[in-house]
C-alpha cells in the first residue's frame, strides 16, 4: 500500500467515524436512555438492539442484491445505525455493568435485611442507586427505617 493510498483510507475511516458519531448523536437525542442505566442493567437488552440493526442491515442488502429494491446508500444508512449502536453499546457497557452487579447486591441487601423495592426505590433513599456494594452502608439505613 502506497502512502498516498493508507492517507486516503485513513481519511474514509474518519469519515466513517462520523457517520457513526453523528447518528449516535441523533438516536441518543430521542432515546436519552439506554437499557439498563439507570435501572436494571441488561446486557441481553442492549444487545438485542444492536442486533437488530443487523437484521435491518442484512435485510437492505438482500432486498438490494436480491430483489432490486433499495440502494447502496440505504444499506450505508443501515450499516451506520448499527455502527452507532455499537459504539453506544460500548459506551454504556460499564454503567450497565454496575447496574447489573447493584441490583444482585440490592436483593441480597433486600433479602437478608427484609427490605422491600417500596422502601428501596423511594425518593428519601440516598442509596437507592449506589456505586458499589462495598459503599452501602444499609445497617445505618436499616436502623433509620425500624426507628
Amino acid at each position: 500500500m502506497t502512502d498516498a493510498e493508507r492517507i486516503q483510507r485513513a481519511e474514509k475511516i474518519h469519515e466513517i467515524i462520523q457517520s457513526f458519531l453523528a447518528e449516535l448523536a441523533r438516536v441518543e437525542h430521542f432515546h436519552p436512555v439506554w437499557p439498563g442505566v439507570g435501572h436494571r442493567g441488561d446486557h441481553v437488552w442492549a444487545a438485542a438492539i444492536v442486533e437488530e440493526e443487523r437484521g435491518e442491515l442484512q435485510k437492505a442488502a438482500m432486498d438490494w442484491q436480491a430483489h432490486g429494491r433499495g440502494s447502496v446508500a440505504h444499506i450505508r444508512q443501515e450499516a451506520e445505525h448499527l455502527g452507532a449502536m455499537a459504539v453506544r453499546f460500548l459506551l454504556n457497557l460499564d454503567a450497565v455493568e454496575r447496574q447489573r452487579i447493584n441490583e444482585a447486591a440490592r436483593q441480597d441487601l433486600q433479602e437478608e435485611h427484609g427490605l422491600n423495592d417500596s422502601i428501596w426505590w423511594s425518593e428519601d433513599n440516598p442509596f437507592r442507586y449506589p456505586q458499589s456494594a462495598e459503599r452501602l452502608v444499609l445497617a445505618d439505613y436499616t436502623e433509620g427505617c425500624n426507628q
